[in-house]
């Protein structure tokens, strides 16, 4: 008899909690729409926004680079930003933040968090179970607080070369209480920057000298134009100019851009470390150091 009370009980709490995922999901679902209606939406509604991100500044912990294109590069990662707003301090809030793989939509990896919520003098307690999907006992706890009832989650995706990620379209998830509720596409770009100028580098600024620069990118959508840029930088960092065009990717899903500098000795360029960075719809995919000398 006292099993048959728990079973009972158990599945009421289960039915309640699915009953309260439903309803945060749709409120959810409202508020995007009033979104892309151009309305303002209950500021007090159930949301959740999705922010990819090159970094995150020390100074402010804002996101660097945000964009929809990342650049396979040493040492480089593309951070997803998850802010959940209005969660109920009532009830604990299971999220999943998966990545997956392009083509297939394979997942790669997965993170797991439960959250929950305390209300104290002048804001909100917040607390992120971080826990891994094949041991849900091991976790490792964030506290964070503020004056609103939401929580703002990050995982990583390392794309150094090293980790021989596949090029192209891959798909980052957010679930609720184990059921879909937003996803944000991103491609992966591979890039190669070959320089020719006057010598094997560093380059000499001598007499009609002419520094020029092939980018090749890889990965790319071949059914899409795409937006390029390529910025030449002085020593220090501030933009010497900048090379706009309209890409289009061959069959092999690539598409190689051309640029010169002109760094003839009558242009009188400084000497020292300079740099081209390749921009993709607004986001930097590529970039590359070069010096130029006095001979």
């Amino acid at each position: 008899m006292k099993r048959s009370v728990s079973i009972i009980i158990g599945l009421f709490v289960l039915v309640s909690l699915l009953a309260c995922s439903q309803d945060k999901i749709e409120e959810f679902r409202v508020t995007q729409e009033q979104k892309a209606q151009g309305f303002v939406p209950d500021p007090l509604a159930f949301d959740v926004e999705v922010t990819l991100a090159r970094s995150v500044s020390k100074k402010t912990g804002n996101p660097i680079g945000v964009g929809e294109h990342f650049g396979i590069d040493e040492g480089s990662k593309v951070r997803a930003f998850v802010e959940a707003k209005n969660l109920n301090p009532d009830r604990v809030h299971s999220f999943h933040l998966v990545w997956l793989k392009p083509g297939d939509l394979k997942e790669s990896f997965r993170k797991y968090a439960e959250v929950s919520l305390e209300e104290v003098e002048g804001g909100w307690k917040k607390q992120i179970l971080w826990k891994k999907a094949e041991d849900l006992t091991h976790f490792k706890e964030e506290i964070q607080e503020g004056e609103e009832p939401g929580v703002l989650m990050s995982t990583v995706m390392s794309v150094k070369p090293e980790k021989l990620r596949d090029q192209g379209l891959y798909t980052f998830r957010v679930y609720y209480n184990r059921e879909f509720l937003t996803e944000k596409t991103f491609e992966l770009v591979g890039q190669e920057i070959v320089f020719d100028g006057p010598g094997d580098g560093p380059f000499l600024m001598i007499k009609k000298a002419k520094l020029s620069a092939e980018v090749r990118l890889t990965g790319l959508d071949v059914n899409k134009e795409y937006a390029a840029e390529l910025a030449w930088h002085k020593p220090g960092g501030k933009k010497l100019f900048s090379k706009e065009l309209s890409i289009v990717a061959s069959a092999d899903s690539s598409a190689t851009l051309e640029a010169s500098l002109n760094i003839s000795k009558k242009k009188k360029r400084k000497a020292g470390q300079y740099e081209l960075k390749v921009y993709l719809e607004n986001s930097l995919v590529a970039r590359e150091k070069f010096e130029l000398v006095k001979p």
